[in-house]
């Protein structure tokens, strides 16, 4: 699981290493909203 800041530091998102997709972090996200697998 990768974890990326933005330039701001004030949102940070995780990278989907299934399909790519850039859900923000948030305290109860474990899963892509999009393919459902881990992050």
């Amino acid at each position: 699981m990768e974890k990326h800041e933005a330039f701001d530091g004030m949102v940070a998102w995780y990278e989907c290493p299934h399909c790519g997709f850039r859900p923000i972090v948030t305290e109860d996200r474990h899963d892509c909203p999009r393919c459902e697998l881990p992050l």
